[in-house]
């Protein structure tokens, strides 16, 4: 339609807006998920000392590999709705639950929040691959896998730093 009614000029205006916005989306998501890739898991866990130079390039070569893992995924998803439910199977399964426990309950830990996000990550691709992209199935899975990790995890490391603290306050020097 576009096509049909715009001169050539305003339809070189209208693509240049839309490719201004898609640019504009893919670089603030792709910038902030590097930034927490490398900021919250590989600085901490991999590279504790690292000087602000080599964490520069660390972010950089972090946004390279995700630009490349987020094209790949583009190019090989033909449909926008798939692409649309993938994602948002993604992002229910993975980060619904430990957001609102995390809000509610004080005893929810971290740890507990970052390994049931990988669970249902895992689960989210996996069902994915078994029953499809297009099925409601997949954040049932991915939310109840990620549920009970959650709470399974917060509930061992409480019993477990309880029963520390209960030791060590025992002993005496």
């Amino acid at each position: 339609m576009a096509f049909e009614t715009l001169q050539p000029g305003l339809l070189g205006i209208v693509f240049a807006a839309l490719a201004a916005a898609i640019m504009s989306t893919a670089s603030g998501t792709l910038l902030a998920s590097a930034t927490i890739i490398a900021n919250d898991l590989l600085k901490p866990f991999f590279f504790k000392n690292i000087e602000d130079k080599m964490f520069l390039l660390l972010t950089r070569i972090t946004t390279l590999c995700l630009a490349i893992i987020a094209i790949v995924i583009a190019m090989s998803i033909k449909e926008v709705l798939v692409a649309i439910d993938i994602a948002y199977a993604i992002l229910t399964g993975a980060i619904f639950m430990p957001i609102m426990l995390g809000i509610f309950f004080k005893w929810i830990t971290g740890r507990a929040a970052f390994l049931a996000i990988l669970v249902s990550i895992i689960t989210v691709f996996l069902s994915l691959i078994i029953v499809g992209p297009s099925s409601t199935g997949t954040i049932i899975y991915a939310i109840i896998l990620n549920t009970l990790t959650l709470l399974g995890i917060s509930y061992y490391d409480n019993n477990v730093a309880k029963k520390k603290n209960s030791i060590d306050s025992t002993r005496t020097e």
